[in-house]
């Protein structure tokens, strides 16, 4: 599992199967997440434009909705 720091092509999360966690990116009166919902060229044409941009990390909430079932499918494995 990673976050949206590893700033790896999405593609590589697919192709290898990587849970992916992205973090809140405050923009322009919106909040969207760091999953490619808002362009990079979007997001710094925005900046470039005079508006600030804020991120912020996961909720406890989304950590364990995202942590649960990959600890579940482990503990079944090794339980075997």
């Amino acid at each position: 599992m990673t976050d949206s720091s590893a700033d790896l092509p999405w593609s590589y999360y697919t192709e290898h199967n990587i849970p992916f966690l992205p973090f809140n990116v405050n923009l322009d009166g919106g909040s969207y997440l760091d999953d490619g919902t808002v362009s990079a060229e979007t997001f710094f044409s925005k900046l470039r434009g005079g508006l600030a941009a804020t991120t912020s990390q996961i909720t406890p909430e989304q950590f364990k909705a995202a942590m649960e079932p990959l600890l579940k499918d482990l503990l079944r494995k090794v339980k075997g």
